[in-house]
């Protein structure tokens, strides 16, 4: 998949579109189903604790693996386009 969008794009540019809009997927497609939320932020100064912190990343791990890697380069790829 990350190859198709970089190959398109790429095609986009080389034909000589001056402009090109892409359709930015709904937030649900952007995130894993399974995917917890952000740790509370109860320590000092408002910051996110270590347990806070280490409870998360286990979730991470154990519940959106398999998804991550389809999930967060098109996050960051649809995130990195001019608004």
């Amino acid at each position: 998949m990350k190859r198709i969008a970089i190959a398109l794009s790429a095609l986009a540019l080389l034909s000589g579109c001056a402009t090109t809009d892409f359709v930015r997927p709904s937030d649900d497609k952007l995130v894993c189903p399974d995917e917890p939320p952000a740790p509370p932020r109860n320590g000092p100064n408002g910051r996110v604790t270590d347990e806070d912190a280490g409870e998360y990343m286990t979730k991470l791990r154990e519940s959106w693996r398999g998804c991550w890697s389809d999930v967060v380069w098109m996050r960051d790829w649809f995130n990195a386009l001019p608004r």
